[in-house]
């Protein structure tokens, strides 16, 4: 496609950042938060939210590096 030359690296993509969630076992209601906060993650790549939230974060840090 002769598009080589115009291809970079984003460093924004280039790492995976893992987040790990926990509660204390003392707390009554820990696993339905940690249940809320996956069905959360599920509802908002299944919509597509994530994927916008995604996509914004990386436009805007492409404005800034131009």
């Amino acid at each position: 496609l002769g598009a080589t030359d115009r291809v970079v690296t984003n460093p924004a993509l280039a790492t995976f950042i893992k987040h790990h969630f926990l509660t204390s076992k003392s707390n009554p209601r820990g696993r339905v938060y940690i249940a809320m906060l996956n069905r959360g993650i599920t509802e908002m790549r299944e919509s597509g939210e994530w994927y916008d939230i995604v996509s914004t974060g990386l436009a805007e840090y492409n404005k800034l590096s131009q």
